[in-house]
């Protein structure tokens, strides 16, 4: 496993690292800063569950279709289009549209990931593969919340989505989707 493969572990993580960032204030912001409710908090958060799994009926084909880089790509792009969506001046709408944005992000980016890693990897050391993607994936998630904890505010965190999604996009961008 070379370079690139690393570097797909790698934009893995900054991409569920950028998600993570805003978990920690989801809650206050929108039941303090948006005036939601408690039910209000439980929906919005589930929001990202929901679309996340309904996701993963488009986001399949679309990496079987385009190809894994595309899916890993539209990911990416569209965790970064929920944090801005966080940012937007349209109240609780914009909590909803971000979390259904990081919700289809989410499904995207891993499946592309996943597919992406094992075709890399070579079916031969898939079993690996996969395990240093969830690596990535789980360092992501166990990070970002710390870091977002350390942000001063909710819209902080969400701007430091946005530059990781970008950063992993970046990364992405060069690196030649076939391995052959």
């Amino acid at each position: 496993m070379g370079a690139r493969f690393w570097w797909l572990i790698g934009a893995t993580f900054l991409g569920f690292l950028g998600m993570g960032t805003v978990l920690p204030g989801m809650a206050p912001h929108i039941r303090h800063d948006l005036g939601g409710t408690d039910q209000t908090v439980g929906l919005v958060i589930g929001t990202f569950s929901l679309v996340a799994l309904g996701s993963r009926f488009i986001s399949g084909p679309l990496a079987d279709r385009k190809g894994r880089k595309a899916a890993f790509l539209t990911g990416l792009f569209s965790c970064g289009l929920a944090g801005c969506a966080y940012l937007l001046p349209i109240g609780i709408h914009g909590a909803y549209l971000g979390r259904a944005l990081q919700g289809f992000g989410e499904a995207c980016l891993y499946t592309g990931a996943a597919a992406w890693v094992v075709e890399a990897a070579g079916i031969e050391r898939s079993a690996r593969a996969l395990g240093y993607l969830s690596s990535g994936i789980w360092g992501g998630i166990a990070a970002g919340p710390v870091v977002g904890s350390w942000l001063v505010s909710f819209e902080h965190a969400a701007m430091l989505q946005v530059m990781m999604a970008l950063a992993a996009f970046l990364i992405l961008w060069r690196i030649p989707e076939d391995y052959t």
